[in-house]
């Protein structure tokens, strides 16, 4: 979006997608920013969605992976 900038903290964070209604569709968080979410990705890691088709709305629907590597 022109004009928008995002900023994404490493040391505890979240992305969470909304509707037009502003209703929660997904989210995940990291480094422990919220009960529940112990995940962590070290330098040189990403996080990423297990499997696309699966959406529990809890930390097992992520994955850390190494190397980092952006995903379809």
């Amino acid at each position: 979006v022109a004009g928008m900038t995002l900023s994404l903290g490493n040391a505890g964070d979240e992305v969470r997608l909304l509707d037009a209604a502003n209703a929660e569709l997904d989210k995940v968080q990291w480094e422990r920013s919220a009960a529940g979410w112990p995940i962590a990705s070290p330098t040189g890691s990403s996080i990423k969605r297990t499997d696309p088709t699966v959406d529990t709305d809890t930390v097992a629907d992520w994955q850390v992976q190494t190397p980092a590597m952006p995903s379809n």
